[in-house]
């Protein structure tokens, strides 16, 4: 890839992840609500498409989804929380963003105690992009601190540890990176720990995949697989353990013609590979697992530039990835799911987004089955 061509490429890809960050919606689904929606249109389970000309909502039955108070920490409101994980339904955890012009971007966390969401104090600067929990005083969340091009400081991974009493600041892993960014964690156990995300590196930003793993006493990094031939780049969005010999991860690679492909990895226990995955111009958002033999990965599939078209599932039988048709949303243009959870009664459910001709933005739900 020469000098010219790399910055255009790294400056797509990296919209592209930090796009895929707010995604944080699916977590949500972990408190265990149970309602099967699909709010552009696509249909739960038995119902009927509307034809119409624009996505439609689907009518909510008696008992479902309904607004919960959140706080904001400015005014007028300037926050937005993009991931959840819940450990009971009087302990829950959601974080994201907010801004101040006095302050600037400030990572936002609040908490659900059975009754209302309260912020909790944040040390960290910026955002945060995933959460994840052990127990009721070992939680998990990363994401990043920007700059965003000023001055000389590079772009850092932003990890913060709650121990029941405060939250506080964990030294990462030092890529000795232009930029970094984690976007993804899951649990295995408190002496194991995985965080996904992307660095940007070299004169050229070249954008790669990172992975680092906690081991209860320091953040490492964990090398990564060999891409498919003549990959230019690449980036991890989404992660999930079943246990320690059992983790996947997933995001997407820059192709040696500069499309974004899908990309899935396992870990063994040993090494992390390439999943045996179709060849699917796109991009995964988040993943999923019942188990070893059901693996839901979504996200969006593209027309090779990295245009969203549609949304993209595809499913782990225990020896290959097979994408899977998701419902069409009636009316929509476009649309993509980004977040993915396995509830407890063997189901997934899948969130999104969806645009209709006139440029309008609805949410999306999925359920299976």
């Amino acid at each position: 890839m020469s000098a010219q061509t790399a910055p255009k490429t790294a400056n797509m890809f990296s919209g592209w992840i930090r796009r895929s960050a707010w995604r944080g919606v699916g977590a949500l689904l972990s408190l265990g609500l149970t309602l099967a929606v699909a709010a552009c249109g696509a249909t739960a389970p038995g119902a009927q498409p509307t034809a119409t000309s624009s996505p439609t909502a689907t009518p909510a039955p008696s008992v479902g989804w309904r607004l919960v108070t959140s706080p904001n920490p400015t005014s007028p409101p300037q926050s937005a929380l993009v991931a959840t994980t819940a450990l009971s339904s009087t302990d829950a955890w959601a974080v994201g963003q907010s801004f101040t012009d006095s302050a600037g971007q400030q990572s936002l966390i609040e908490h659900w105690n059975g009754s209302a969401w309260q912020i909790v104090a944040s040390s960290g600067l910026d955002s945060l992009n995933a959460i994840a929990a052990v127990s009721t005083n070992d939680v998990w969340a990363v994401g990043g601190l920007f700059n965003y091009g000023v001055g000389s400081h590079p772009d850092k991974p932003l990890v913060e540890h709650w121990n029941g009493s405060r939250w506080s600041i964990v030294a990462a892993s030092n890529t000795n990176a232009n930029a970094v960014e984690l976007t993804g964690v899951a649990v295995v156990a408190a002496n194991n720990v995985w965080a996904v995300g992307r660095e940007d590196i070299g004169a050229a930003h070249t954008t790669q995949a990172l992975i680092e793993r906690w081991d209860g006493n320091t953040w490492q990094i964990v090398s990564g697989p060999t891409l498919p031939q003549g990959a230019l780049g690449a980036g991890l969005t989404g992660v999930t353990a079943l246990s320690q010999t059992d983790v996947w991860a997933v995001g997407a690679y820059i192709a040696s013609d500069h499309t974004i492909r899908a990309l899935a990895l396992h870990w063994d226990g040993a090494v992390w590979t390439v999943a045996n995955s179709p060849d699917t111009w796109g991009a995964l958002s988040s993943v999923a697992a019942h188990g070893t033999h059901d693996v839901r990965a979504v996200g969006y599939s593209s027309s090779g530039d990295g245009n969203q078209q549609a949304t993209l599932i595809l499913q782990w039988d225990g020896s290959a990835w097979h994408r899977i048709a998701p419902p069409t949303p009636s009316g929509a243009t476009y649309s993509n799911l980004t977040g993915v959870m396995a509830d407890a009664s063997g189901a997934f459910w899948a969130v999104g987004v969806c645009h209709n001709a006139a440029g309008n933005r609805q949410t999306l739900i999925e359920r299976c089955p």
